[in-house]
């Protein structure tokens, strides 16, 4: 009996032995696919984080639309300021052509690539305040509901870029609208990074106290150059005159004092630079302004220049007083007469003379040329345009460029534009390639300051594939069918009997 009792009892414990080993076995095994679960999880968030930090993620797009170019890599290894960009948005008013999901990819790549760079993303309906945060900086405008905020602390510069920045457009004939075309998203957002983190920036000084434009009329003027990173400011003749900015001087009707003009051509021979823009109807009879122009070589011609009827080429819709100029192929202007970009309309011209008799020192060409043409004179009693006896004739030159060379090797120089519509008129500046002509003359007078980065957009629309040869799109067309319906064939008759 107690040797049965003792089989028992070690029966019992080999079989609590072995429950016990399963328990700690099932035990270890949940134990271990917990483990296996955690941390994969912190592998998947390790990876994301790796991903969006240093931008790992592959660009497959037909555009490469998140992939910077060298220039712009460039410009990011050698940020040596911190900049913080912002990615406004929100889901309610949520239109933009450029998606988030591209938007984080592209500031994620620019991080990558400084660690002087961050960004982060505000919703304006939560936070409304964000549109004001900027208003000092801004001349007290808000910030849009779909736009890119760059922002440096150091230099306090803020530069907002919003859809029209970031997209270009263009015109369907077809349909009579305009269609987003490209992206100029990495130029413009890499010059604006550039912009706010320089010590300095380029600009644009604009002369008051003479009746000149006012700012409510250069405002179309002064925010093109401000979206192409020009700072503009006001100053008097007597200011001290920064002789790395330019001078606008723009249709004055009251002349200059003895000690004004003796300050602009103090300014002019430490190498300050000239912008200037008349109109036919302002003021001939300003002796100290003329005297200006006079340094440079060049003399403004009265009256207005009207066009020949028969030179159909040198005006625009049957209006002889509204000159399309012909853009001169010369240095300052190649890169717009080479591709095409010179239409230009010029509504109410005066003209200018190259003094042939000018100083030695000075150096003049024409800018742009009007066709067959007259210089007319009308008045409050005959508006007519048509020509009268002793008006001048022949081709004149509607916008001139001039330089005056020193002996210590400095130089100064001058562009006359002889209109001022050009540049402050909606229609124009979007119908025509004034804001592009406006930023080649500024790049001239800049000698080189400039902001504008060789950054090609992106196609926003994949291009077609073209077919040619003659027949060949036919034959193609026949050609595919018929290979899928041999391919068919090859696999379905094996099976035929099964």
């Amino acid at each position: 009996m107690k040797q049965t009792d003792g089989r028992k009892d070690t029966a019992r414990g080999i079989k609590a032995f072995f429950a016990g080993a399963r328990v700690f076995k099932g035990g270890y095994a949940a134990l271990l696919t917990a483990g296996v679960i955690v941390l994969a999880v912190l592998i998947n968030i390790l990876s994301g984080y790796l991903e969006d930090r240093f931008a790992l993620t592959r660009d497959y797009s037909f555009n490469s639309l998140t992939v910077q170019s060298e220039t712009t890599r460039k410009v990011l290894a050698a940020l040596d300021r911190d900049v913080h960009v912002y990615y406004v948005r929100s889901a309610a008013y949520d239109t933009s052509a450029l998606s988030f999901e591209d938007a984080e990819l592209i500031l994620n790549r620019y991080r990558a690539q400084s660690g002087k760079l961050s960004w982060s993303e505000e919703d304006i309906v939560r936070n409304p305040s964000f549109q004001e945060r900027f208003s000092a900086q801004l001349n007290g405008e808000s910030i849009p509901a779909q736009c890119l905020v760059v922002h440096c602390p150091d230099t306090d510069r803020v530069r907002v870029l919003s859809e029209n920045d970031l997209l270009s457009r263009s015109y369907d004939l077809e349909t009579g609208s305009y269609y987003v075309s490209g992206y100029q998203v990495e130029k413009k957002l890499t010059e604006a990074i550039l912009y706010v983190s320089r010590e300095e920036v380029p600009g644009l000084q604009i002369l008051t106290g003479h009746g000149e434009l006012t700012a409510a009329d250069l405002g179309l003027m002064t925010q093109l150059l401000h979206d192409n990173s020009y700072e503009t400011v006001f100053v008097s003749a007597l200011d001290q005159l920064d002789t790395d900015r330019p001078l606008l001087i723009a249709c004055p009707q009251f002349d200059l004092t003895e000690d004004e003009l003796s300050a602009l051509l103090d300014y002019a021979r430490s190498g300050g630079a000239f912008l200037t823009l008349s109109r036919y109807s302002d003021p001939s009879a300003l002796p100290r302004i003329s005297q200006l122009y006079l340094y440079f070589g060049v003399r403004v011609l009265p009256g207005l220049c009207v066009a020949q009827a028969e030179d159909t080429e040198s005006y625009y819709n049957a209006s002889p007083a509204v000159l399309a100029p012909y853009m001169q192929d010369v240095p300052e202007l190649t890169a717009l007469t080479r591709s095409g970009r010179d239409f230009l309309l010029l509504p109410g011209a005066r003209a200018f003379e190259i003094l042939p008799e000018r100083d030695a020192s000075v150096f003049s060409e024409s800018l742009l040329r009007s066709g067959a043409a007259y210089l007319h004179q009308p008045d409050d009693e005959n508006q007519s345009l048509e020509r009268a006896e002793g008006d001048p004739e022949g081709y004149f030159d509607l916008a001139v460029y001039a330089r005056r060379y020193y002996d210590d090797d400095t130089s100064s120089r001058m562009i006359l534009v002889g209109n001022a519509d050009l540049f402050c008129e909606e229609w124009l500046l979007n119908n025509t390639y004034a804001p592009e002509f406006l930023m080649a003359l500024m790049k001239t007078l800049n000698g080189g300051k400039e902001i504008d980065l060789d950054i090609v957009q992106k196609d926003a629309v994949r291009a077609p594939l073209r077919i040619s040869g003659p027949g060949l799109p036919a034959a193609l067309s026949l050609a595919l069918p018929l290979m899928v319906f041999l391919a068919a064939l090859f696999v379905l008759l094996p099976r035929r009997n099964l």
